[in-house]
């Protein structure tokens, strides 16, 4: 059963060893349909953004200090552009990061899902805010892995098709 992370915030239930993914279709109007995730996985609409609360779909689940693969699925009402972005539940300086690698869309890696590409505090292939870092060595997929959270997110814009399920894949670690 999809629990609203909303409700769990509130309650308590979210710590800092949550990871966190978000699925935009904000900028392309796209409306989006929470369809399954992996167990553990809460999922729920972006009720801030009210008449376009659809437009958003937040994933939040536990990651212990091993590297687990999770997935999380969605289907778009419209086709489009969504921004896959990953992040952590807590939204303030100096928060715990989370470790990803490994990012897959219906099985094929996206662009530098393995973030062997960039240099510095370039990661090719990904935008997003803040300071997200790239870390060498006991990557699941490759050598290089990243590490964010709500703070220093990572985001990449990947093209939906109404109607067809899009399933997001992925290894994540608490990093401690």
């Amino acid at each position: 059963m999809l629990l609203c992370a909303t409700a769990l915030c509130a309650a308590g239930l979210l710590s800092a060893a949550d990871f966190r993914i978000d699925i935009g279709g904000e900028r392309s109007k796209v409306d989006l349909e929470i369809k399954e995730c992996s167990e553990k996985i809460r999922a729920s609409t972006a009720g801030w953004l009210k008449d376009r609360k659809n437009q958003r779909l937040i994933f939040i689940g536990p990651a212990s200090g091993q590297w687990e693969t999770k997935s999380i699925s969605f289907i778009p009402k419209s086709s489009g552009n969504v921004n896959l972005c990953l992040m952590g539940t807590i939204n303030k300086p100096g928060a715990p990061h989370l470790a990803y690698d490994n990012i897959k869309v219906n099985g094929k890696p996206v662009k530098n899902g393995s973030f062997e590409e960039g240099s510095g505090d370039k990661i090719t292939s990904w935008g997003g805010w803040g300071k997200p870092q790239r870390v060498a060595g006991n990557a699941p997929d490759g050598n290089q892995y990243v590490l964010a959270n709500h703070v220093d997110a990572l985001v990449q814009s990947i093209p939906v098709k109404a109607g067809e399920k899009v399933t997001v894949t992925f290894q994540v670690k608490n990093e401690k």
